[in-house]
């Protein structure tokens, strides 16, 4: 399965930005969260690139999608995060809503990728049928 280079997917482009803003409100957390918020922020928030390269390598669309999945689920876990330090008063909206609004279109475009690549994997299932089908036809 070739998909190309992951490094030129503009979702992993976002990703990465996510990351590095999320590294940088952690740093105004209190230092008492170091064992908890900010270290979950922060693999939260590594974990979205890190997925989308490693699914990139794998040799199946299934794989690959597996994987976008998981970027997915991290995505949500550094928005549902985000929103708790909203809650307890670490932030206030206007400090970290550029970031919010960033998690969300990384989710949006992480969507909107594994449905695409849902369809090609249909389309591929759906012509290697038919290709299947000529074959037992020419028998």
């Amino acid at each position: 399965m070739a998909i190309g280079n992951y490094q030129e997917l503009d979702v992993w482009h976002l990703a990465r930005e996510l990351n590095r803003e999320v590294y940088q409100i952690t740093k105004r957390l209190p230092p008492s969260e170091t064992k908890n918020l900010i270290d979950q922020l922060q693999r939260a928030s590594t974990s979205i690139p890190s997925n989308i390269s490693e699914g990139s390598t794998r040799s199946t669309l299934k794989d690959f999608i597996r994987f976008l999945n998981y970027a997915r689920a991290s995505g949500e876990e550094v928005h549902v995060q985000l929103t708790l330090c909203l809650d307890v008063g670490y932030f206030q909206l206007w400090e970290i809503n550029t970031t919010l609004i960033l998690c969300e279109r990384v989710n949006q475009m992480l969507d909107k990728f594994i449905e695409s690549l849902k369809r090609r994997q249909k389309w591929e299932k759906e012509e290697a049928r038919k290709e299947k089908e000529r074959k037992k036809d020419k028998k």
